[in-house]
């Protein structure tokens, strides 16, 4: 008699023992395991604790298909509304068509718009600028198989341009709206709602992996999509702030001779559509986030200058008994003639100051970008007095006594109105985070951190009551997804022994060698090195070799690219690391002259 095989069978397990393993797998594999047997598909439902709606009908179909099912619909908890869109396409004329023999390939159905050749042929320089920079050869392996099965430039404007009819028919009859106010009908346990500008991240690597990117074809690479005003100048220089409420030379700069006040509105139209319904609808959304996630953009700051209709929905959320969280970034004035006067009027404390019970707040703006062409992330400049964001004006402490997390990124702000503000911390805080700061005085980080080591309490709590502190840093303005992280180096010169990771030169805002610090991508895990300057890295091997170049232009012109562009993409590594170089040196010697002063 054959033996018969008792083990367990993965639907016999315990609902709980399923769920902790379900939490190891992505959506993709609980998909899998589900297509394997009737049973399976009964037992192991897929995650539905988060969905998403955009301007893509895919999107909205399964938005839709979620709020059907009778199981799924209470496992929501979070709502995700992809505010980018894929740019508007001019009326096209033959003027603005580019043959594609110029790029010594043949396009079998017609051809490439001028434009998109352009951005297309920017969006695959920016991933190799990104990605050519990785010492472990495996990760480089798996770039140069991006390169070589990366879809063709035709094949991508073809479905650019199938995508781009269906958003404009989506919007048209704001379907997506509709799809967004049935929805919060339909899941009773939803209380956090995300509008960002920022789902699709990167190329390869997107911040949100929803339906419909899920959905493109294999190895599409495609121009970054818009909503949000931010910098045309590859985010170097940020969009300023415009007027809400009338129109001004600056509308007809960014939306053409006829520009209108909706046209206007209508590129934050996912953020205005998305707290209007939830305000009209009553929903008890407790958390919101607004946040660009490291795009240089935000939300209007001129809404919190007046009293206008996006004000008034963001003050009946705000509202909402037990709302708990808050992350919002802000596009504002010119610094130089505005400064922060839009957050000063009130407006926007007596917004806070609606949510007694707030547990995380993080506040962005776009004010600190103070770095020079190509991205250095070493030029910092001291800020004028009227520059600082008065935080004790800002933000209501008095009115937070269970705050647990604060995080302040890319804001001016005065050393010692810093200082005194983290005075008025109420107890409960347990994470304090501060990203890419800027001083109205001399000293920079290495100053603050000090005086937040010799002035403020924590030091003498006990261990585990003391905040944990985060600290970062943009590590270069074009690749705005990558980090300093030191975090770990300024911990432990604040609670421990260590010495100040940051030099002792006029802006202070330099680290020293070896100090402990990282570089990371927030969106890329493998991608991880130490903040060294090139010269380290470089005898460190963290630096991709002329033999990964060479290879990388074989494989592009074995695709078929463009003899021009994939000269450019071995060429463009050796340019850049030669440049830092020679800069990297002088600075050096520099810094070296002005410790031994000090």
């Amino acid at each position: 008699m054959p033996r018969r095989n008792t083990r367990p069978r993965l639907s016999t397990l315990p609902p709980e023992l399923r769920e902790e393993i379900l939490s190891y797998l992505v959506w993709a594999d609980i998909a899998n395991l589900r297509l394997l047997c009737s049973e399976y598909s009964r037992v192991f439902l897929p995650k539905g604790d988060r969905v998403f709606v955009s301007a893509n009908r895919l999107d909205i179909q399964v938005l839709r298909a979620v709020a059907d099912n009778e199981i799924l619909r209470y496992r929501v908890w979070e709502i995700v509304w992809d505010d980018s869109r894929f740019q508007r396409v001019d009326e096209l004329h033959e003027g603005l068509y580019h043959d594609s023999a110029v790029w010594t390939r043949q396009i079998n159905h017609g051809k490439v718009p001028y434009w998109f050749a352009g951005a297309w042929e920017k969006a695959f320089l920016a991933f190799m600028e990104r990605d050519y920079q990785y010492r472990v050869e495996a990760y480089q392996e798996g770039m140069l198989k991006n390169f070589s099965e990366a879809m063709p430039m035709d094949d991508a404007w073809r479905f650019y341009l199938k995508t781009w009819l269906d958003q404009e028919r989506v919007m048209a009859a704001n379907e997506d709206m509709e799809a967004f106010r049935y929805a919060l009908k339909r899941f009773p346990n939803l209380n956090r709602l995300v509008v960002t500008p920022s789902a699709h991240g990167y190329n390869f690597a997107p911040r949100y992996r929803t339906p419909a990117m899920r959905n493109f074809p294999h190895g599409f690479i495609y121009p970054e999509p818009i909503s949000w005003p931010t910098s045309l100048n590859d985010n170097k220089v940020p969009a300023q702030a415009l007027s809400w409420t009338r129109l001004e030379q600056g509308h007809g700069s960014l939306l053409g001779p006829d520009a209108t006040m909706e046209r206007f509105w209508d590129r934050w139209r996912g953020f205005r559509a998305a707290i209007r319904i939830v305000a009209e609808e009553n929903h008890p959304i407790v958390e919101l986030d607004l946040s660009a996630y490291n795009r240089i953009t935000g939300i209007n700051c001129n809404i919190f200058r007046q009293d206008c209709a996006e004000y008034r929905h963001l003050c009946q959320i705000l509202s909402t008994p037990g709302f708990r969280r808050f992350e919002i970034s802000v596009q504002m004035d010119n610094i130089s003639t505005h400064g922060y006067s839009s957050l000063k009027r009130g407006l926007f404390r007596d917004l806070l100051a609606r949510a007694p019970n707030m547990r995380q707040f993080h506040l962005y703006t776009t004010h600190l970008v103070a770095y020079a062409p190509g991205g250095e992330p070493r030029k910092y400049r001291v800020a004028d007095p009227g520059d600082c964001l008065p935080l004790h004006r800002v933000i209501p402490l008095d009115c937070w006594p269970k705050l647990m997390q604060l995080r302040l990124g890319r804001v001016v702000v005065s050393v010692h109105d810093l200082i005194e503000f983290l005075k008025k911390m109420p107890s409960t805080l347990i994470r304090l985070e501060l990203d890419t700061l800027m001083y109205r005085s001399e000293g920079g980080h290495r100053r603050m951190v000090r005086k937040i080591r010799d002035e403020l309490d924590w030091r003498q709590r006990p261990a585990k009551e003391r905040p944990s502190i985060g600290f970062t840093y943009i590590a270069n303005i074009v690749h705005n997804m990558r980090y300093i992280s030191a975090s770990g180096p300024v911990a432990r010169y604040v609670y421990g022994n260590a010495r100040n990771p940051f030099r002792s030169d006029f802006r202070g805002c330099h680290l020293k060698h070896d100090s402990g610090a990282v570089e990371v991508d927030v969106l890329d895990r493998s991608f991880l090195r130490p903040a060294e300057d090139f010269t380290r890295l470089a005898a460190m091997g963290y630096l991709t070799s002329p033999t990964t170049r060479e290879r990388m232009k074989e494989v592009l012109a074995a695709r078929g690219f463009p003899a021009r562009l994939a000269g450019d993409c071995a060429k463009y590594s050796d340019d850049f690391y030669n440049h830092f170089l020679e800069t990297q040196k002088s600075e050096d010697e520099w810094f070296e002259r002005d410790e031994e002063d000090q």
